[in-house]
């Protein structure tokens, strides 16, 4: 009789063990068993989570390298300015100035085209063609000359390595005047 009263409480909670399935798994794994459970279901959440997420790049590394010398710039183009000036003149000098600097001093003389009774009529030219820093610059232009003196004066625009062409006349024959045009 002592050993069945013994026996009894051993059949109910095998009984009871049997009912619920977790406890059915805990009797078949031990606790490192779980712990292995565990780890392998969130290695199984994560790795897709982390496949998921866009790549991001690894910076490589530089190699070492000494510095370079700095590069010395590259020596601008000067833009160019052409002047062909026409004038009545028997002789006389030309000025041209870039923002008040003399760059051209030239001598003018003229040739007789025409003669109508004691009057003679002059022709000369000088074409030249001078360097300009790029950028806006002034030009003037002087004229001194037998019957004529004075000066005028046009602002313009000098890209690197174009021409510009400025049209310089002197003319009239009573009264002179100089014009400035740029031309084409």
């Amino acid at each position: 009789p002592a050993r069945a009263a013994a026996a009894a409480p051993v059949e109910t909670a095998a009984l009871e063990r049997e009912d619920h399935p977790v406890l059915r798994l805990a009797d078949r794994v031990d606790r490192r068993g779980i712990v292995v459970l565990i780890a392998v279901l969130a290695v199984g959440i994560v790795i897709p989570l982390a496949a998921r997420r866009s790549p991001t790049e690894i910076p490589m590394p530089v190699p070492f390298a000494l510095p370079l010398p700095l590069a010395t710039p590259a020596p601008v183009e000067p833009g160019h300015l052409e002047i062909a000036f026409q004038h009545p003149l028997r002789s006389g000098t030309l000025r041209v100035y870039v923002d008040d600097a003399q760059v051209l001093e030239e001598a003018l003389s003229g040739k007789v085209t025409k003669k109508i009774l004691s009057v003679r009529l002059r022709k000369g030219s000088v074409k030249e063609v001078l360097d300009v820093t790029p950028g806006e610059h002034v030009i003037r232009v002087e004229v001194d000359g037998t019957g004529w003196d004075g000066s005028r004066r046009i602002r313009g625009m000098f890209k690197s390595g174009e021409t510009r062409r400025l049209e310089a006349t002197l003319d009239g024959l009573i009264k002179k005047d100089l014009t400035l045009v740029w031309g084409s």
